[in-house]
């Protein structure tokens, strides 16, 4: 009876440490970044002028890893909500693979860009952002390129530039 007690007290212990593991795998306390990468120059908002930032994030290492884009607004409000992530086509036009998320996974050599930007949004966005990744790679050191295109649209007319990220070195 003593070895039944025991093994229940030794399966309530096991139960309540992989419950806390799996409360800190979905509160993001887990995610520990191998790199990252800090983006001023922010900018979005929806009026006579639409302003656009959009990142764009290149794999550049033999393995897959994870990305996760933390935007803030001009006061440090996390407004991650107002990033979408698109691919490429050859249809003519981005398909979008998330919106209103801020994580996604990015296979070797692949790009991916993340859209700051809602129509109609209430809130203007002058802020920066923070890019991070991690991979289950031990070997990985560096494995993202980036790049921060900011466009202008009023009606017919486009307006842009592009800036390199982390001087456009791996990170």
């Amino acid at each position: 009876m003593r070895y039944v007690h025991m093994l229940v007290l030794a399966f309530g212990v096991v139960l309540t440490l992989c419950s806390a593991l799996f409360a800190m795998e979905m509160d993001g306390t887990a995610y520990k970044p191998k790199g990252r990468a800090l983006v001023t120059g922010i900018e979005a908002r929806d009026s006579a002028w639409d302003f656009i930032s959009n990142i764009f994030i290149t794999n550049v290492s033999d393995t897959e890893v994870t990305c996760r884009i933390t935007v803030y607004n001009h006061i440090g409000e996390n407004v991650s909500s107002l990033c979408n992530v698109y691919t490429g086509s050859t249809s003519g036009s981005p398909v979008e693979l998330t919106s209103g998320g801020n994580e996604f996974r990015l296979p070797p050599a692949n790009t991916r860009m993340v859209q700051v930007w809602a129509p109609g949004m209430m809130p203007v966005v002058f802020g920066h952002a923070v890019i991070e990744w991690t991979s289950e790679s031990t070997t990985v050191r560096k494995a993202l390129v980036a790049a921060l295109k900011t466009v202008r649209v009023n009606g017919a007319s486009t307006y842009g530039f592009m800036s390199q990220i982390n001087g456009g070195e791996p990170f």
